[in-house]
């Protein structure tokens, strides 16, 4: 989703100590409220998206990071390598005492059961909608699958698949009800198992299939952590396209009978 423009109002003197600081939280243990401090200062300097995602990835968490901050902090303008960083941090804490006092921001206040009804119900009548006029077709899933030993932040791509595919759970438009981005995230996962922490992220955006806009899924990563190691895939739907056939019946004469 588009990050929400955010205006900031920094006197120099408390910029120079705002970045001293988040070039020295990359050299020391850091609770959440101290990677909050750190995007939030990179993203009022523009700072760019990779070296803000580096100084990240030094940090070593001491406290929980919840999704709920790492959407914060996209909302506020925080690049995808950088949120591709804070999840990396997310799964990493996902085990360690929850961060007190939660971090605050100035954001819309929770919607309310009533409004939350009605936006399940918009959502259902748009994708019934949207199903009825969706045509057949067809499609390219490129999964690229990482691995990181040791849970590091630290990824190496392991291979590409290519799967072709036949086909055609939330964050929905509040007007319209269209689905734009599914967060699945793994909860309460039992101490013994051997995975510690998993997540699947889908985004979907408009393509055009046979000169008509559909809303499409077009890019999705899975996450999961366990003691030893981070597997992370990146998936990819390309080449959207009508699927079409066509057919010809023609009688032959079989003489007189």
């Amino acid at each position: 989703m588009p990050p929400i423009a955010a205006k900031w109002v920094v006197r120099a003197g408390f910029a120079a100590t705002a970045l001293c600081f988040a070039v020295g939280a990359a050299e020391r243990p850091a609770t959440v409220a101290d990677v909050v401090v750190l995007v939030k200062t990179g993203v009022a300097h523009r700072q760019g998206d990779s070296s803000l995602a580096r100084a990240l990835e030094k940090l070593e968490p001491i406290d929980r990071l919840d999704d709920r901050v790492v959407e914060e902090l996209e909302s506020l303008g925080a690049g995808p390598k950088t949120v591709g960083a804070l999840v990396n941090l997310r799964d990493r804490s996902s085990r360690m005492p929850p961060a007190n006092p939660r971090p605050e921001f100035d954001s819309p206040p929770a919607p309310t059961a009533l409004q939350q009804s009605q936006a399940i119900n918009l959502a259902a009548h748009a994708a019934a909608q949207y199903l009825a006029g969706l045509p057949d077709f067809i499609c390219e899933e490129w999964v690229r699958r990482y691995e990181d030993w040791g849970s590091r932040g630290r990824w190496r791509e392991k291979d590409l698949l290519e799967i072709k595919l036949t086909y055609f759970d939330l964050y929905v438009d509040r007007d319209t009800g269209e689905t734009l981005r599914v967060n699945q995230i793994a909860d309460s996962i039992p101490e013994d198992f051997p995975v510690t922490a998993a997540s699947t992220r889908l985004d979907y955006d408009f393509v055009s299939v046979g000169g008509r806009q559909f809303l499409l899924p077009l890019h999705a990563e899975v996450r999961l952590t366990s003691r030893e190691i981070s597997t992370r895939n990146e998936v990819e739907f390309r080449g959207y396209r009508k699927f079409s056939g066509e057919s010809k019946i023609t009688f032959e004469p079989t003489g007189k009978l």
